[in-house]
Parts: C-alpha cells; structure tokens; sequence
C-alpha cells in the first residue's frame, strides 16, 4: 500500500508538471469515454435496468407463432388466451390489456387521456399496488360491474390536485359516470404511458380470428420458461383440432416480457452503436499513447537514473501504468459530466414521450461502466509506452537523454496512426452510409401529397356514440363543417393515417379464390369517407374512388391499393370483382384501384390495403385529414372552435400537418444517422490531431537531420514534401485497411439503410479522399515548420 501510494504521489507531481500533455490527453478520453457512457445509459435503461415490478425475471409475454408464416406475433386471440392460462399450474397469475383512449371530464374541460383497459388481475400479476384507495376486483371484469377506473399518479396530482377524497368520486369518462377506486404510485404508467385504467370485458369464447390483446403472465417460483411454453402444447393442439380456421397454424410462445415492451430491432441498432463509440474511444486511446511514446522519449534520463539506482523494470512499468491510469480516471470523470450533458441532448432529440419505465441516467451501473473502461482504457493505452520506456539504454540514455527514441518507437507511433485511420475509414463510411440513407429517407415518396394537410385525431366512445351509425353521422357532420371553413379546403375522415403507427388490419377472401392453406390472407382495413383521396392526393389509377352518395349510403363498394390488385387478382382487371372481411360481411364490389401508400414506415413497402365507406368501419378513434388554404398551421385554431361547436365533450388531440407525421415516422433514422455523424466527426479530429502530433514530433526529432540536408542544399519545398510523404505512406496505409474493415463491418447496416447500399461505391470513393486530404493537411503544418528550420541554429543545437 505505501508503494501504491508513493506512485500515486509521484504521478500527481509529473502530471501537473507537463500540463500540456494531461491537458490533451484528458480531452481526448474525456470525449471517448462520455459518448461511450451516454450511448450505455440508454442501452442499460432500455435493456439492463430491472423492470419496475416485483421479482420482473418471472414475468413473460405470452405471444403466438404463425407456423404457416414463421411470425412471431404480440397481438393475441383473447379467447386463445383465456384457453391457454386457464388452470395452467406454470402460471402464478395472468392478464391481458390494450391500448385506450379517454375524454376524461370531471367538471372541467374536456381532456384526452392515454389509458388502458386491463385485465383486473393485471397490478396483482405484475406485482405493484395502488399507492392510494385500491384496484381492480375479479367481479368488475363483467360488464355492468365494469364502470371503475384506477387513475394514475400524475393524473391525479394534474388534474385533482393530489386532493385523497378522489378516491369514492366519480368522473365522466366518453360521457359515462367512472367511479374512482384508486391511485397508482408515482412513475407508473403502464404500459408505456397511460394514466388511466379500466377493467376489460371481453367474451371469452367468442372473436377467436381477432387478434387485439397483449398478455402478460407471472411464472411460479421454480418454473422455466421453457417448461412453461411445453406446457401450452397440449391446449394448442386442441384448439388446432377444434378451431381449424381461425387456429390451424397457431401455437402459444412465451417470451421475456421486456420483449413485448421494445421493439426487436432495437437491439441490433444498439449494438451497432456501442461498436461505434467504441471505435471513437480507441481512436482516442491511440492518440494518448502516442502523445505518451513522445513524452517517455523526453524522460529517458529519468527512466534511466531510477533503473540505475536499482528500480526493475516491473517497477518502473508500474509507475507509468499508475500514470495513465491516473490520466484515464481522471478522463473517465470528465466523460461523466460529459455524458450528463449528452443524455440531456439526446432526450431532446426523442420527440416522443419515453416509455415510464425508460429513464436514461447516470446510475450506478452506468458509473460502474464508466469506471471500468477508464481503468482498461488506462491500462490500453499505457502498456505499450511503459514497456517501450522501460527498456531503457542506461548508457546512451545517461550520456545523451535528448536524443531520438529509436526506429522501434517510431514503428510503433506508425502503428498507431495507421489503426486511426482505419478506423476513422470505418465510421466515416457508416456514418456516409447512414445520413445518406436518411436524406433518401426524407426525399422518399409516400405516394400522397403531404403538403397542406392538417390533422387532427379524436375518440368518438361513450353512449352518444355507441352504434356505428350514430359515428358515421358524427364524421359527415363534422367533415361538412369543417369544410365550411374558409381555411379549409376539403375535408375527409378515415380511421387511420397512413404512416401514423396505427394500423387496422382485416382477414379478407375473394369471391371464387379460396386460399390454398385453408386461412383467409388480411389487408389494411382503412374506413373512409368521399373525399379522403383528394385531401391526401392519393391518384386512383384505375377506375374510380367512393362517392359521397356511397359513403352516405354505406354501399358495398371498394377501393383496393395497386398491392392488392397484384398479389389477389391474378393479373385480372380487379373492377367489378367481390371482396368480403368475414362470413357475416356483406360482399364489397371493387370499384377501384389507388396508388400504393406507404402504410408503417416510409422505408417499408406497401401492404394490400382496402378502403371502404366510412359507415361501415365508423371506428371509435377517428382522425380528420383537412386540405388547407395557406399554411396548415392558421387553420388550427379555427378547428378546434368548429370541434367544440359541434361536441364539446370531445377533446382534440395529435394536431399534427402530414409532413410532421411522415417525420415522426422515421424520426429514428434521423437521430441515428445524426449520432453516426456526430461520431464519425469526433473521429476524424481524433485522427488529425494524431497525424498532426506524429508527424509534429517527427519533426522536432529529426531536426538536425533537416538541418543537415538543407545545408547540403535542400530547398523548402524538398522537406516539405520529404514530411507530407511520409504522413501519406502512414495514411494510405490506414485507408487501404479501414476500406477492407468497412467493406465487412456496414454489412451490419444493411438492414437499417434505405436507398443505399452497404457496399455504395459513391460512398466508398469519397471517404478515403475526404480522409486523405485531411491527413494531407494534418502533416503540412508540421511539414511548413520543417521547411523554415535554419540549418545553423539546428547544427548548434545538435
């Protein structure tokens, strides 16, 4: 311990003492090590940081597995559900839920409110409990007995003011009296963001084919997960057997519940990251360890004196190493402050509201992170310095300690360069690739005309309208008002944007086409009204949309996307020919074909869509689409006055124009196409300042030899290109292998690249010019410097 101390001691006093040298040294980590601690914060807050419920490694997502289509599927059959859990003894506990919107009124004005119905076992199952009042009773899950609702924290302390007597009131929820049971604790929202919770009534035999809940269910202690999805086998085949159409080739899969509540292709994006930043923090590493060759050069005859007064070379290793991993602490803490300022950044550049269970901050595994990449990353970059050093000449160091330090220091130092550039090729390629694809992103053509458009969503629940009818009547009441407007233009109403993230999908069959596996193929099912396709300027390029007299009068008519028509029509003229989504369901003539619409993601390709009068869905959530005269943003005002005329218990919410739903469709791309950049140009400093300090040092260290040769007649421009050559042989070097590294290494994006390939030869012909010339220029500073060396004064001095 009092050795460990004395090299601590010691280090602290050669540190301050070359200020220089501590200062860059703890810029470059600093850098490397913060955005290596933010991109892991938002990896241990998505994938490492334990759920917010009771003992969360037993609870699983219950899923289903298209054996036909190999699909793995969220979503699941209730009654599918309540066959599988029932006196399932792997489960301790069960429950489904899904999505809800409310307008929540309770005396005020109205309010949207993002909530959820639930099964009322859910809080037991997940293992969190009211924090105020209580939850849900198994009798409430009937209807009649259903009109409770569980508020959540942040609702209450907004909307009630924190006032305990809300427990017993009640509220109007969709125009129908709630009693309020309870409160959950703060920071509980359920599934994502909800701050309102009602029992869910569902048949649990009838609506097998519907696909509409998520299920969560709590394992027993002792039980696998794989012993318990074994234990769904024995139910899937029965209802195999006894459900053939709509369960022919269904089977339960269990899952991680983490896995139900992120996105899969999340992870891989993340792994990509990591490796990035990575990348950034041995570019950094490299740096510090030549800036470390060149100061051990300059403490020979002290390495030297201590090795002769009897200090091995174990010691002196230790020493130095004490030193860099001094210099990596130190840079690790800097990273956090840096880090705490990145997270903040990278937050504010989610547009979305995260997940309650997401919070990207510095806990104690993120600063356990931090502190052991600072110690490898210490230990990394000062090995080799210490090694090298400590083979100390103690003659010719002792007799002369200002002389060079050796072509096997200088190999080294090249060595170094070179792994720069290479990996600088490496994320400047990624990171081309990257923002390439989200600029093809941007310019993508959706197949509708965004410009001009406002809209706006709303939920139409509660008595008034609880009939399909009584919604149709609402949204052509609503769209020939809205249309009176003299900002407006056209109006339409439909269930679903295109490119909102919500989608309503329908099994559908062709009149004289039975499907050949004995299952009905689906489509988006989109309820629209008359002037839906002009509002969204989507071309009908074969026969002809819906009239308003067909909307008004709910005709069997169809509008079918060019997707549809290829893959169901068999090359045949689709006009004229029949469609129906169910047994029960009238037949629908097709009267037309419409331009392919992107439907998910800009970057995904069109799906069979069917578009149908708007009666015939008349779905509980609405969107109205609004084609603006002048900007879209000054119509908002006067559509939400002509709302509240027409309901003024309906509460508006996602105003949003087209164009800001088309971005938030792939917001995503942008923020990481902007953080590869934002790498990439860290890198590409990193990879400057490093040619600039090599080439810097070999300067000062071959200064009598330039003398020399200037003296013997050398011109400026000789040494000049003499410095900058040397710089290219190092460089060309790193770009020859940065290219074989990146060729292998973007394979990893092809998956997240759109309008671009990994290998895009645009791409790979430009980075290792641009990185060139900037390593060109890197080493002419040094290479100018070198030039104006008087040979007098650098003879002297040798």
């Amino acid at each position: 311990m009092d050795a460990l101390l004395q090299d601590l001691r010691y280090a602290l006093r050669t540190l301050a003492a070359s200020r220089g040298f501590t200062a860059v040294a703890l810029l470059c980590l600093a850098l490397g090590i913060g955005i290596n601690t933010t991109i892991f914060s938002a990896f241990n807050a998505l994938y490492l940081r334990p759920l917010p419920f009771a003992e969360p490694d037993r609870l699983v997502a219950v899923h289903e597995l298209d054996g036909g289509s190999g699909g793995v599927e969220d979503e699941i059959s209730y009654p599918n559900f309540v066959d599988w859990t029932r006196d399932n003894g792997a489960f301790s506990g069960a429950a489904v839920y899904f999505h809800q919107a409310f307008n929540l009124a309770a005396g005020e004005t109205p309010e949207y409110v993002r909530g959820a119905r639930v099964s009322p076992s859910l809080f037991g199952v997940l293992g969190v409990a009211p924090a105020l009042g209580r939850g849900f009773r198994e009798e409430e899950g009937s209807a009649g007995s259903d009109a409770v609702a569980v508020l959540g924290y942040g609702l209450w302390q907004r909307r009630f003011g924190g006032d305990p007597r809300v427990v017993g009131s009640e509220v109007r929820l969709d125009g129908r009296p709630y009693t309020v049971l309870g409160v959950m604790p703060a920071g509980f929202a359920f599934p994502e963001t909800e701050q309102l919770w009602t029992p869910l009534v569902a048949d649990p035999v009838k609506n097998r084919g519907s696909h509409w809940v998520r299920a969560v269910a709590r394992l027993r202690p002792g039980v696998t997960r794989e012993q318990a999805e074994a234990s769904l086998g024995p139910v899937t085949r029965r209802l195999q057997a006894d459900f053939p159409e709509t369960n022919r080739d269904l089977e339960g899969r269990l899952a991680p519940f983490r896995d139900n509540l992120i996105p899969p292709d999340m992870r891989p994006v993340f792994h990509v990251m990591l490796g990035a930043v990575g990348f950034v923090l041995l570019i950094a590493c490299a740096n510090v360890a030549n800036l470390l060759l060149a100061r051990a050069a300059g403490r020979r005859r002290e390495i030297a004196v201590r090795a002769a007064m009897g200090a091995g070379r174990g010691r002196i290793v230790r020493q130095l190493l004490t030193e860099s991993v001094l210099v990596a602490l130190a840079g690790g803490a800097l990273g956090v402050l840096l880090a705490r300022w990145g997270v903040d950044v990278l937050r504010a550049f989610i547009p979305e509201e995260l997940p309650y269970w997401v919070r990207f901050d510095l806990d104690g595994r993120v600063l356990a992170f931090t502190a052991a990449v600072s110690v490898a990353t210490g230990i990394l970059f000062g090995l080799a310095p210490a090694l090298r050093a400590s083979r100390a000449d103690l003659q010719g160091a002792l007799k002369d300690g200002t002389r060079g330090s050796g072509a096997r220091q200088g190999r080294l130092r090249g060595a170094l360069v070179v792994s720069e550039v290479a990996l600088s090729l490496v994320l400047l390629v990624g990171a081309m690739l990257m923002v390439r694809s989200f600029l093809e992103l941007r310019g993508a053509d959706p197949g509708l005309d965004a410009s001009g458009v406002l809209t706006t969503r709303l939920n139409l629940a509660g008595d008034r309208y609880a009939s399909r009818e009584q919604r149709a009547r609402f949204a052509a009441e609503a769209v020939a008002r809205l249309e009176g407007l003299p900002q407006v233009e056209r109006a339409a109403a439909v269930s679903d944007l295109p490119l909102s993230g919500n989608v309503t999908s329908h099994t559908f069959e062709v009149e004289g086409q039975p499907s050949e596996t004995g299952r009905r193929p689906s489509a988006v099912y989109r309820p629209v009204t008359a002037g839906f396709f002009q509002v969204l300027g989507i071309p009908v390029v074969r026969g002809r949309g819906l009239s308003p007299h067909e909307v008004d009068a709910n005709a069997p008519v169809m509008v079918v996307n060019e997707t549809f028509a290829r893959q169901h029509f068999s090359g045949a003229d689709p006009i004229g020919w029949r469609v129906r989504t169910g047994s029960d369901e009238p037949w629908f003539t097709v009267v037309g074909v419409s331009r392919d619409v992107r439907e998910h993601k800009v970057h995904e390709p069109a799906g069979p869509t069917m578009y149908v009068p708007f009666p015939d869905g008349a779905p509980r959530g609405v969107t109205l689409a609004l084609r603006t005269r002048g900007e879209p943003a000054l119509a908002a005002a006067a559509v939400r006055a002509e709302m509240e005329r027409i309901d003024p218990g309906l509460a508006l919410f996602d105003m949003r124009t087209m164009r800001e739903v088309m971005s938030l469709s792939f917001w995503d791309r942008g923020l990481f196409g902007g953080l590869f950049g934002v790498f990439a140009a860290l890198a590409l400093v990193l990879a400057a300042v490093g040619i600039y300090g090599v080439m810097a040092y070999a300067v000062a260290s071959r200064a009598h030899e330039i003398g020399v040769r200037m003296a013997l007649g050398a011109r400026a421009p000789d040494v000049v290109r003499m410095v900058v050559r040397q710089a290219a042989m190092l460089a060309g070097l790193g770009v020859g292998i940065g290219l074989l590294a990146a060729l292998g290494a973007t394979r990893v994006l092809a998956g997240m690249l759109y309008g671009v390939t990994a290998t895009d030869p645009a791409t790979f012909l430009l980075v290792p010019l641009v990185l060139g010339g900037v390593a060109l220029l890197a080493a002419w500073v040094p290479a100018r410097r070198a030039a104006r060396v008087d040979p007098m004064v650098a003879l002297r001095a040798e």
